[in-house]
């Protein structure tokens, strides 16, 4: 009888011990036996869901490039789209609306990295690459971002490249982002161009 009791006890323990284990999922987590040691259980962070529109305010930092491309603006939108850890942004500009995709991550950490790079001909003899790369870190709950933007801008060379002076040249904003309403957001006016 005292063999049963301690069997019985044994089960009940492995039992609450089970459920104690699968109760994590229930807020949010999930159990990862390839965390720490081989087959014990882990806990996985969960990454934020930052799905959307965000307005964001930028400070430019630095900025070598001049007047070459314009006053680099301070206010965009970040059209974020995720899929778990993948992200995809569209930087929209008032400006130059939509600049292009950029394809990047965002960690467990909450940290956002994303960068894309294209070509745009600015004259006849002169076609520019610009990389632009983005690294920001997420709130936990999904409704604020800071960060930064990386701007840099490199003539294509070619045997007729004629782009002036000044290239290469890059400059760097500052972010702080807020989600967007439901109705939406758009950047602000167009930047007046610099005085020559």
């Amino acid at each position: 009888m005292h063999r049963l009791s301690i069997v019985t006890a044994s089960i009940a323990l492995r039992l609450i011990a089970c459920l104690a284990l699968f109760g994590c999922n229930d807020a949010g987590y999930s159990i990862n036996p390839a965390a720490g040691t081989p087959g014990a259980a882990g806990i996985v962070d969960v990454v934020p869901q930052i799905d959307g529109e965000w307005l964001a305010a930028a400070t430019v930092t630095s900025n070598s490039c001049g007047p070459l491309l314009g006053v680099p603006p301070d206010e965009m939108v970040l059209s974020i789209t995720q899929a778990d850890t993948a992200v995809e942004l569209a930087l929209i500009t008032p400006c130059e609306g939509n600049t292009g995709t950029a394809t990047g991550t965002l960690t467990a950490d909450n940290v956002l990295t994303a960068s894309a790079t294209r070509t745009t001909t600015a004259s006849l003899k002169c076609t520019l690459e610009t990389n632009t790369s983005l690294t920001a870190v997420a709130d936990q709950a999904g409704s604020h971002l800071d960060g930064s933007v990386v701007v840099a801008v490199t003539p294509v060379v070619t045997p007729s490249t004629d782009c002036g002076s000044g290239f290469p040249c890059s400059y760097e904003l500052m972010l702080a982002a807020d989600r967007c309403p439901a109705s939406g957001c758009l950047p602000g006016a167009c930047p007046a161009p610099a005085a020559p």
